[in-house]
């Protein structure tokens, strides 16, 4: 008797045309948002150092739909390690769940000099407030430095 019940639930969830797939969760993330402010910790094994960051002049970062997964992120290096400005951008594929997208894959980009930077983790969460997305990065330089990064970005009109 159980199991007839499950195979018609089956059969209602096939025959409405449920479908899962058909949501999509990266529209609230596209377009443009601007990072003036958040808190960076560096550490390069002598202790982590904490910063806030307050920037007059915002770096604005992209969401753009991906090919291979739901999002893509153009971000400033600046924003997932310290640079200076008119640094390289780096793009980083994510993955789009309700109110959160999270980094498909550890990824690699470059800095202002150059130099090589892995991010291994990466989540952009807009569930607190409207227009609002909150980005945290966990990023490694070149010379073996950790770099958390949680960045304050505002939606541009």
């Amino acid at each position: 008797m159980k199991l007839s019940w499950v195979v018609l639930f089956g059969v209602a969830m096939v025959g409405c045309g449920h479908e899962s797939s058909s949501v999509d969760f990266a529209e609230s993330f596209l377009g443009d948002w601007a990072c003036s402010s958040g808190q960076r910790e560096i550490d390069c094994g002598q202790g982590a150092d904490k910063f806030d960051i307050v920037s007059p002049r915002p770096d604005v970062m992209r969401f753009e739909r991906g090919t291979a997964t739901d999002l893509v992120l153009q971000v400033p290096s600046r924003v997932l390690v310290p640079g200076l400005p008119g640094g390289p951008t780096c793009q980083l594929e994510f993955d789009a769940y309700p109110d959160v997208a999270f980094l498909h894959a550890e990824s690699t980009c470059r800095d202002d000099h150059g130099e090589r930077v892995v991010v291994a983790h990466g989540e952009a969460n807009n569930s607190w407030r409207p227009g609002l997305v909150y980005l945290d990065t966990d990023s490694t330089t070149i010379d073996g430095c950790r770099v958390r990064t949680s960045a304050n970005c505002y939606a541009q009109q």
